[in-house]
């Protein structure tokens, strides 16, 4: 008798730490979330996504602040799911600051941290300058992240 309680205690606590497993890796995987600093300024985003395919495979999201799908200043970035390429390539970066285009320069880095096929979920950082394309601004992009279902 005394095993048998044995066996059930293991097997309830089998299935209590199992459930709880599930529940973190469920509670981590936030989307849709977009925010970096420009030039030092907090900036949070809502994004909508789409999935490209074709010959490069490709995540296109939109950024724009609050619900403001036409708002004035937005980001758009493009994420090349294919993973052979350098994490540094398959980032790219365009930010409008209400009245001008800028895109990242070379010295811009980002890295896919995330990526799960089946939940269609990419998480992943950023930072580095943002050029205008025909002066010398620039705008410095820190702290950047992203999570986004495509």
């Amino acid at each position: 008798m005394r095993k048998l309680l044995i066996y059930v205690f293991i097997f309830i606590s089998f299935l209590f730490f199992h459930s709880c497993s599930n529940e973190n890796e469920n509670a981590e995987i936030a989307t849709n979330t977009f925010e970096c600093k420009v030039d030092g300024v907090q900036k949070k985003f809502i994004t909508s996504s789409s999935l490209t395919l074709g010959l490069i495979d490709q995540v296109i999201v939109n950024a724009y602040p609050n619900t403001e799908i036409n708002s004035s200043e937005n980001f758009m970035f493009n994420i090349i799911l294919d993973e052979s390429l350098p994490q540094s390539s398959r980032i790219g970066l365009k930010y409008f600051d209400g009245t001008k285009w800028y895109f990242s320069s070379e010295n811009f880095i980002s890295e896919i941290t995330y990526r799960n096929t089946t939940t269609k979920t990419i998480k992943g950082t950023f930072s580095g300058t943002v050029e205008e394309s025909f002066t010398s601004n620039t705008k410095q992009i820190t702290q950047g992240s992203f999570n986004i279902k495509y």
